[in-house]
């Protein structure tokens, strides 16, 4: 059975993040840049929201659409962020796509791969010092965890044992920049770690609600989301 038929709301995002995609491709240089594949990692990003609660934040980027339209922000809002027209997230002043939106609870971040991971650290700190019930989500595209930014964000979630979950997609062969798989990274900080197939929706939600419960519990927790070779 597909995903889209074993569960109608998850295919329905899954099928818009790609038309999204594919829309704001045709636009070129006016939507200022790549953003999303429209083949590639959705399902991660789709499947990493539906793992959490909405109380939960999550510190996205440019790649992942997918996990904007999860959280509730409309195609037609994104589309407007991502070409700087009225109805945008920033009132048209603005096309990068950063998708913050606090209503929502979603932060943005910067065209890094890992650029939002020493944001959701910090905000996860945040969160523990108001005492919420809640975690952070930093979703990592392909070769962030072998940047300084994934390892000043990481190394202090696993110090402070905050509750953050760090979802890392992956590259399959030598399609990925970072010859080191992330979860083995995880063991160099302590974290807990578990690796699941990106494609796989409902498998990246479940790791994701599992990690959820640990990161609360005893601090962050790294899923490496497996995706098949660059095309």
């Amino acid at each position: 059975m597909s995903q889209q038929a074993a569960d109608p709301a998850a295919g329905a995002i899954l099928h818009s993040a790609r038309a999204l995609a594919r829309r704001i491709a045709a636009e070129g240089p006016a939507a200022g840049g790549r953003t999303d594949d429209a083949e590639d990692g959705v399902e991660t990003a789709v499947g990493a929201c539906l793992g959490l609660h909405a109380r939960d934040w999550i510190v996205v980027g440019r790649r992942h659409l997918g996990a904007a339209l999860a959280r509730g922000l409309g195609a037609d809002t994104l589309f407007a962020d991502a070409t700087g027209a009225e109805g945008s997230l920033t009132g048209g002043r603005d096309r990068a796509l950063g998708l913050a939106d606090a209503t929502r609870r979603i932060l943005g971040s910067g065209g890094l791969p890992a650029s939002g991971v020493p944001a959701a650290a910090g905000l996860a700190f945040g969160l523990r010092a108001l005492r919420e019930e809640a975690v952070v989500l930093a979703l990592v595209a392909p070769g962030g965890a072998a940047t300084g930014d994934f390892h000043e964000g990481v190394s202090l979630a696993a110090a402070r044992r905050l509750p953050l979950v760090v979802v890392v997609e992956r590259r399959a062969g030598a399609g990925d920049s970072d010859p080191v798989a992330p979860a083995s990274r995880a063991v160099a900080y302590g974290m807990p770690s578990k690796t699941v197939d990106g494609s796989d929706l409902a498998a990246v939600r479940d790791a994701v609600a599992a990690a959820r419960a640990a990161a609360l519990a005893s601090g962050p927790v790294l899923i490496e989301a497996r995706l098949g070779a660059a095309h």
